[in-house]
């Protein structure tokens, strides 16, 4: 697919270990890239795709942050850093995404967090990127 020339940008919509080789391998073949977000887990292959695209001036690179920007994110950043909620001493924050009575998959465990990091990096930006005091996380593996 890379070495296809009709073939203009690469969607890099995997789990998170495999990101660094694609997205790599999509720019050295001249393609444009959305990955989607988390970029990579470990600093070395963020300054590696940082240091291929800077080399690619014509080429995009860009990481997927759907939630982020959408409407109702925005509108709850916007309440916090306008002090409507007050002074917000405690967020509580689930992810279940279509998980009852479905098996757990090997995907979200292979190395490096998978979308529970990103899904907390959302929920400190909407607060304004305080830093905990304290965490707890529940969880099973089947």
């Amino acid at each position: 697919m890379l070495a296809q020339k009709d073939i203009d940008a690469v969607f890099v919509l995997t789990p998170l270990f495999v990101h660094y080789p694609l997205t790599r391998d999509a720019l050295l073949a001249g393609k444009h890239v959305f990955c989607e977000k988390c970029l990579v887990f470990k600093p070395e292959e963020v300054h590696a795709l940082r240091a291929l695209s800077l080399e690619r001036p014509k080429q995009t690179l860009q990481t997927g942050l759907q939630r982020r920007y959408s409407y109702f994110y925005q509108t709850v950043k916007d309440m916090v850093d306008k002090g409507i909620l007050g002074n917000v001493h405690h967020i509580h924050a689930q992810w279940h995404r279509n998980m009852i009575n479905k098996p757990s998959s090997l995907w979200t465990m292979k190395p490096g967090g998978e979308k529970n990091i990103d899904n907390w990096r959302v929920y400190r930006s909407m607060s304004g990127w305080t830093s905990p005091i304290g965490c707890s996380a529940r969880g099973r593996t089947s």
